[in-house]
């Protein structure tokens, strides 16, 4: 339909609504007009002029509020007991009054005018503010009163019957409805298939926007109250959506059809959960109703060389079950013919677990959510029923730049088949290796718990057979760039929050004559094993000595008794017992050769506790390193620059945050690591409920703050059958692990994957590329600050302030924009070119590293403010690099220029570029 056909439709529908018995062509009605309501806001302090408050006994002026969540920080409240009353007097047409919703709240009893009563419920499962509690709807043009009363009952889920008023909002003058406006296209769907229908008053700034929708015929299509249609069965039936001020119209006819009975199949979006039934409100995911109107086919994407993407396909049934449904080929060819991956693409499909709401989860109201990457080859797929399949595609670092096509082919037992286009272009881009990545990445381990699920015995742990069993687990979180081995030097250092209690890797033993020894055994074991099978090496966290029961647990020698002791941070037999353990594990450490990588790491600890083990630390094994993960905000307090690294709660970090970045540059010209990170609590996540954009927006999030990288409590620490239930007796459903037993992925490990790898890019291009540094950063800095909303059961919730899926989509798009841009702009010499700040001793280098590769030799030059250095050629794929000297304690962040000449194609090309270094001090 034209846009001027829509427009004079909609115009007929309000002529209708009206009566107006003239000839279209001579009225002019705007199809958006807008009018203001004479709106004032009168607060709950206000007790005088016309519109005012008069509060009777029992009620308690609050003041010196937060103004984001009270109206002028300010708010009246009172108790049950005392039945207390209040009077609102205003001038107008309308008046609504707003409190706080909570969970002691009762029932108030309200009037306009001294009419009848109307009861009210303020109870709410969640502490809510501004929430609208009565509104009088249209009166005539004078004075009224609104009274409001305290009954003094409750429904059962509230504590108390308290009350709690914030503000009112008057009506001077009102502003009347004069037409609907909606599309008035006829649409057609298939059986069970869902429309979402939009509808607005006219004009835009009426005092009621409401409306109330019907359908001619609820056997064909059913009518939500706002506007979501679903199809029924097959038919016609008109769907009305009428304004509740003045009754005015508009229709729009739905033809439902027969669903069909073949498997079908379309491509669908790595942001969301593709699930057969809607169970709760709280997170938007697509639903058999969403994807039965759903046809593309084609799938597409771009990636780095060394890079991994994701696609997410949706197949479902119509009235017929199908059985053995499997991918028959999946294939994707350059235009050379080589394939992308020469063993093949990765498909599987998405298998279900029940998740239950609320924190904690277990024994809450669930719902089935497809997260499990499944390695069986076939499924049966039940009638009406949604089925998706996930792709991952491994680029290769030798991967040639260019376009790749190809196709998915699902097929099952009925001899149906279902044919995915595949497009993949490849960029003239490599990232760099994992293990080489800038941002910081550290999820926990739970070697424990992988040995439970795992079938390894008590008695074989740190055996053959249990490290067997967790290779190609941790395999799996060295290629996401986890730079941390997680290792307890304490008994149960988190006081058996999880469900396998950490056991301690160092053996505590009390000698008969009092004094301490230490065995290192299965720490040496577990770290060797992690550093050189694995690959992860970059740091060693070491939990803990100020852990959450304050206990440690050792052998008596004198008496053979395995003691628990309890240990108060600062106390005299934590001194002892600790000064002991870090006069030898020091120099274990620097025998082994890790004394440098290693970090006395604490969790969620008060400050004053950590500093009593940095005092402790400085005394008994100084040049130890310290981290800590806090859950509070105390980044103006000086004594955090003597923590090493930092994790600070992404709820206590906001994008934008003038101190967090602020401290961030502080603490990297120290030479100090500050990151993000994520539990129980908070939103976004990748809790089994979150969407699966909010996986990749974590990390979006770090590189928006400008923060070095991302922590998360728990890669592995498995419930008792995830493969049943991800709930947990504490927390979110979820929150303890990313994967699942037997190295099996989910769809918001790889989402998640997919965000690093983003992150990872920003960081890269940010390096490579000052222009490319300021269009990134300028994209960042539009993130929206989501906020928090929670069930009714105390888990969060999206609140919808910010659209995550959309923003993750803008940042993905802008990401792939910049990175065409640098391709175009870049020099015509491809070198990979580093520079970075060290410390030798107390004094600061600066290493500068390029490698050629171009498949030339090429002459190379590097110049500083410490120096130059020429390389007269460097043949391909080899590296010119070199240490400059500066004989100081601490440099400033500054750039490097690079000149390079080669001769290609019989001429001389020449490229010149500049990379930056960030700040290093050494005095520590």
């Amino acid at each position: 339909m034209s846009p001027s056909l829509g427009s004079l439709r909609r115009k007929i529908a309000m002529l209708v609504a009206v009566g107006l018995a003239v000839p279209l062509a001579l009225v002019a009605m705007p199809a958006a007009a807008t009018a203001e309501p004479t709106t004032v806001i009168v607060d709950d302090a206000t007790s005088s002029g016309t519109n005012r408050f008069e509060f009777g006994a029992g009620w308690n002026a609050g003041t010196g509020l937060d103004p984001a969540k009270w109206n002028a920080g300010t708010e009246h409240w009172a108790r049950a007991a005392d039945r207390s009353a209040f009077t609102f007097s205003f001038t107008g047409e309308q008046a609504r009054l707003f409190g706080i919703k909570d969970v002691p709240h009762g029932k108030y009893a309200i009037s306009v005018d001294d009419g009848a009563e109307v009861v009210v419920d303020a109870y709410s499962p969640t502490r809510t503010f501004k929430q609208l509690l009565f509104d009088t709807g249209a009166l005539p043009a004078g004075n009224h009163t609104v009274k409001l009363r305290l009954t003094g009952e409750k429904n059962a889920a509230a504590s108390r019957a308290d009350g709690q008023i914030d503000f009112a909002e008057v009506i001077a003058q009102r502003v009347p409805v004069t037409g609907v406006e909606m599309d008035e296209t006829p649409i057609e769907l298939v059986e069970s298939a869902t429309r979402q229908l939009e509808a607005s008053v006219v004009p835009a700034g009426a005092t009621d926007a409401s409306l109330r929708w019907s359908s001619s015929a609820e056997s064909v299509a059913t009518v939500s109250a706002t506007g979501y249609v679903t199809a029924v069965a097959g038919g016609t039936a008109t769907i009305t959506a009428t304004s509740v001020d003045g009754g005015f119209t508009a229709s729009r006819e739905v033809t439902v059809t027969a669903a069909p009975t073949t498997l079908s199949g379309a491509v669908g979006e790595t942001n969301f959960h593709y699930a057969t039934t809607k169970y709760f409100d709280d997170y938007r995911r697509k639903y058999l109703s969403d994807v039965i109107g759903m046809s593309g086919t084609d799938w597409s994407d771009t990636a780095w060389r060394n890079d991994r993407v994701s696609g997410q396909f949706v197949l479902w049934t119509g009235a017929e079950a199908k059985t053995g449904v499997r991918v028959e080929s999946a294939t994707l060819v350059g235009a050379s013919g080589a394939a992308l991956d020469a063993n093949g693409l990765d498909l599987n499909f998405v298998d279900s677990v029940m998740a239950g709401r609320g924190r904690p989860s277990l024994g809450k109201p669930q719902e089935p959510i497809p997260d499990v990457l499944s390695t069986d080859a076939s499924v049966d797929v039940a009638a009406h029923t949604v089925q998706p399949l996930w792709l991952i595609v491994d680029v290769p670092a030798d991967a040639a730049a260019g376009q790749y096509s190809g196709e998915v082919v699902v097929v099952d037992d009925q001899g149906e088949r279902i044919t995915f286009d595949l497009g993949i272009e490849v960029l003239d881009l490599e990232l760099p290796a994992a293990g080489d990545w800038d941002q910081f990445i550290d999820l926990w381990q739970n070697p424990y718990a992988v040995a439970r699920v795992s079938g390894i015995p008590a008695n074989q742990l740190w055996t053959r057979a249990h490290f067997d069993a967790m290779l190609p687990h941790y395999q799996r979180l060295r290629d996401a760039g986890q730079d941390v081995i997680t290792a307890t030097v304490v008994n149960d250092p988190w006081a058996s929050q999880t469900y396998d209690p950490y056991g301690s890797m160092v053996q505590w033993t009390k000698k008969a004559d009092g004094t301490w020894a230490f065995d290192f055994t299965v720490f040496d074991k577990w770290v060797s094993f992690m550093m050189d099978e694995v690959g992860i090496d970059g740091q060693i966290d070491a939990y803990s000595m100020v852990n959450w029961a304050s206990k440690v647990q050792y052998l008596d020698a004198a008496t053979g008794q395995t003691i628990t002791a309890s240990v108060p941070v600062g106390s005299a037999i934590w001194t002892e017992m600790w000064s002991a353990f870090l006069e030898s594990f020091g120099p274990h450490l620097q025998e082994k050769g890790w004394f440098d990588r290693t970090y006395m790491a604490m969790d969620e600890r008060a400050l004053g506790d950590l500093m009593y083990a940095v005092d402790l630390i400085d005394a008994h094994a100084p040049g130890l390193k310290v981290g800590a993960a806090m859950n509070y905000n105390s980044l103006t307090d000086p004594r955090l620059d003597r923590i090493d690294k930092i994790s600070v709660s992404s709820d206590h970090v906001l994008v934008g945050d003038a101190v967090f970045e602020a401290t961030m540059k502080h603490r990297r010209e120290l030479g100090l690591i500050t990151s993000i990170y994520y539990c129980v609590g908070i939103y976004p996540n990748t809790f089994i409920r979150s969407n699966l954009a909010e996986a990749a927006w974590t990390q979006w999030k770090t590189v928006a703050t400008d923060s070095d990288g991302y922590l998360r409590w728990a890669y592995d620490s498995f419930v008792a059958d995830p493969f049943v239930t991800t709930d947990f007796k504490t927390w979110e459903s979820g929150d303890t692990a990313q994967v699942y037993p037997g190295n099996v992925s989910s769809v918001r490990w790889e989402r998640m994957n997919e965000g690093i790898r983003d992150a990872e890019k920003v960081r890269w291009l940010s390096e490579q590329s000052s222009e490319a540094a300021a269009e990134l950063k300028t994209a960042l800095r539009a993130m929206g600050n989501p906020g928090v909303k929670k069930d009714p059961y105390g888990g969060v919730i999206d609140p919808g302030d910010v659209d995550i899926p959309a923003e993750v989509d803008r940042l993905e798009g802008e990401l792939e924009r910049i990175t065409r841009a640098f391709l175009e702009a870049r020099d015509p010499l491809d070198l990979t070119v580093t520079a970075q700040a060290r410390c030798i001793g107390t004094k600061t280098v600066l290493a500068v590293t390029a490698r050629n590769d171009e498949a030339v030799p090429v002459s190379i030059s590097f110049t500083s403010s410490y120096g130059s250095k020429s390389f007269a050629t460097v043949a391909a794929g080899k590296n010119a690099t070199h240490v400059f000297t500066t004989r100081l304690a601490s440099i400033p962040e500054g750039t490097v220029t690079i000149e390079a000449v080669a001769t290609i194609d019989g001429a001389e090309t020449s490229s010149t570029r500049t990379t930056a270094f960030a700040a290093k001090s050494c005095s520590n």
